[in-house]
């Protein structure tokens, strides 16, 4: 983003008081000609309406226009002030083809809906509020954001978004609601799809489809961290935030450095520039990083370290703001192990509970109690250790009556740490990797391995590695892309004539396109698929797949695995189908096996598109590439982990003499 432009944001961002009421009074007036019903547009005049809706966006623009930073824990920090504008990409299918999209071009786009899918850190929350700033000051629609943790399944997703025009004691015209959602007339943000408890978010999948499918025109935006069940959203593009830059480290280093009134930045960003690329690519690590060196001038060489610091500096009354120079008294009467010992076992306790916040204080207080007993740690009372989180040591912050931690992933390395320090810690690491709680503890997994990369290896990838083994031997790549993807899904393959499938059936269940949805009855809830031209007639070409019991993690997946690149080319031809028809027939599910398309060659670089579609390991597969299994790696990863196992028998030997 250049000088000026980071100008003209500012300066938006910052639209308050006369100046914002006179620009939302014209906004609220687009709204009429906007409107294609007769009776949605007489509504619209009525001054009570007008006032109303001035009135939430006035609130809402103030909610929008504070942020909160890790770096700067109990502070609300202007937008304008604190946040540095990442850059968003749709992947088109190679590296090299990764198309930048402006935040612009989402407000303004009324043909399509998007999905922001990234990892912890990224700044997904605060995107969305930068994005609610865009739409008040450059769109005629009404921005609605709400976070999914908060909704109320006793409502629909449809009550549950009005509620946000709701005034005290005076519920908004739901008719009025509804009528300006189909016509396109609210702009609908979405935060934080995987924080909803894992066994409601298929109800809430459907809601958020059903949604996508009344809207006149592209209203939506979804954010999500990475996970096997990802909602789908009609016209939806998925969106991933590029990695920040040595430009916009600067700026934000820079930007924090206003607020706090020093210099921590300036002399940091020399140390920036020798550090691996990976401890500057969120924000998130950014700012742990700045929180840090401002405490001890030093950069550490793990990121856990960053947030063992942080609990440090937060414990001993470090602020880099008001540099007070004093230990906050603790109300909880807890020195510095007992009180870290009870917040280990109150994340955990969270997690397993499936809780990232609570919606008052008294949930808290039932959590801390609990806590207590997991850890056998008194506080004088649960309320003061709570007071502590909220003051003393403020890791936790008040959002109205809710209270959560200051990030999501400081509740997930806490975890983590109370996991690798338990007695039992690879019993537990075994049990929780393989229950259903797994895909909501990806990060504290990765917390796991970075803090005890023996457990993590002996709990998880060796069970991996030696699965690896078992598999059936692969003699081409697509047979070994077939055998990593059928590791972790099952798996069909059919060949689909389109025309056959055309019309709606209710014994079929939806197949979307891009641009129409085939019907066809399918084994499994994913898909992955590509259009074929053979003998004349268009068909589709699927993979339907499903989750096969056997979770997987990026890290342990990334050790068995090796990179495979192949042609990228398509040779668009009555040959590139026919071999593939040849072996599985039309019109038919046929279970897939490593073996069976050995002998294509035209048609390979559709069925590695496919498997790679499938298979999703790691955070995404660039390119013509695609990660598979490497018994080599495996057996590597086997014998790591039994000369460890080896070598801890020889000491207990000694001991026993």
């Amino acid at each position: 983003m250049s000088g000026i432009e980071k100008q003209v944001v500012a300066s938006a961002l910052k639209a308050s008081g006369g100046f914002l009421s006179i620009l939302l009074s014209g906004r609220i007036n687009e709204l009429r000609s906007w409107a294609h019903d007769r009776e949605l547009r007489s509504k619209l005049s009525n001054d009570k309406f007008k006032c109303v809706i001035k009135g939430y966006l006035m609130n809402l623009s103030g909610q929008v226009n504070e942020i909160t930073s890790i770096a700067f824990p109990q502070r609300k920090l202007l937008m304008s002030d604190a946040y540095e504008p990442l850059n968003l990409y749709f992947y088109c299918g190679s590296s090299d083809q990764e198309k930048l999209i402006a935040c612009e071009d989402i407000v303004n786009s009324n043909a399509r809906n998007f999905v922001i899918i990234d990892d912890a850190g990224m700044g997904k929350s605060t995107f969305s509020k930068f994005l609610v700033s865009r739409i008040l000051l450059t769109s005629h629609k009404v921005p609605v954001l709400f976070e999914l943790r908060k909704i109320n399944f006793d409502l629909s997703l449809e009550d549950n978004l009005a509620a946000n025009l709701d005034e005290p004691g005076k519920p908004f015209d739901r008719n009025l609601f509804y009528k300006m959602l189909r016509e396109g007339l609210l702009y609908i943000v979405l935060d934080g799809f995987d924080e909803v408890e894992l066994e409601k978010q298929n109800d809430l999948a459907q809601q958020i489809f059903t949604l996508s499918s009344v809207i006149k025109s592209g209203n939506i935006v979804l954010t999500i961290r990475p996970q096997d069940s990802i909602p789908h959203i009609l016209n939806a593009i998925s969106l991933r935030f590029k990695s920040f830059t040595t430009d916009q480290v600067a700026s934000l280093l820079d930007r924090y450095d206003t607020v706090a009134d020093t210099d921590i930045g300036k002399r940091l960003m020399p140390e920036i520039e020798r550090i691996p690329e990976k401890f500057i690519e969120s924000p998130l690590l950014v700012s742990l990083i700045y929180r840090t060196y401002g405490v001890n001038n030093t950069v550490s060489e793990k990121i856990t370290t960053f947030y063992d610091e942080v609990f440090n500096a937060l414990y001993k009354g470090h602020d880099l703001v008001n540099k007070n120079g004093y230990i906050r008294q603790k109300k909880s009467q807890l020195d510095f192990e007992s009180f870290r010992k009870l917040l280990r076992a109150l994340s955990f306790y969270m997690m397993v509970q499936k809780k990232s916040s609570f919606v008052n204080e008294n949930e808290a207080i039932s959590f801390v109690d609990k806590a207590i007993e997991l850890c056998d740690v008194s506080p004088n009372t649960s309320r003061n250790y709570l007071d502590d989180l909220l003051v003393s040591v403020p890791l936790m912050q008040r959002d109205g009556s809710e209270i959560k931690f200051i990030h999501k992933t400081v509740l997930e390395y806490f975890a983590a740490e109370y996991i690798v320090l338990n007695k039992s810690s690879e019993a537990m690491v075994q049990r929780l990797f393989s229950s259903n709680l797994f895909p909501a503890l990806r990060k504290v997994f990765d917390f796991v391995y970075e803090l005890n990369a023996d457990l993590y290896d002996s709990a998880i990838t060796l069970k991996l590695a030696e699965l690896t083994l078992q598999q059936e031997k692969s003699n081409s790549d697509v047979s070994s892309a077939i055998s990593t993807m059928l590791l972790f899904r099952n798996a069909k393959i059919g060949f689909w004539k389109e025309s056959e499938y055309a019309a709606v059936n209710e014994e079929f269940s939806a197949f979307p396109s891009l641009n129409e949805a085939c019907l066809i009855k399918t084994p499994y809830k994913s898909i992955s698929y590509t259009y074929a031209v053979y003998k004349g007639e268009r068909y589709f070409l699927a993979i339907a797949h499903g989750f096969n019991g056997l979770n997987h993690h990026s890290i342990a997946e990334e050790a068995i695995t090796t990179t495979l690149k192949w042609r990228g080319e398509e040779i668009d031809t009555l040959d590139c189908f026919r071999e593939i028809y040849d072996i599985i027939g039309e019109s038919v599910w046929v279970d897939m096996n490593s073996n069976m398309f050995d002998s294509i060659v035209h048609g390979r670089s559709y069925i590695m598109r496919l498997v790679k579609n499938a298979t999703r390991i790691g955070r995404f597969n660039a390119g013509n590439s695609i990660r598979v299994l490497c018994p080599e790696k495996a057996k590597e990863v086997i014998e790591k982990v039994n000369r460890r196992k080896r070598h801890d028998d020889d000491i207990m030997s000694l001991l026993s003499l």
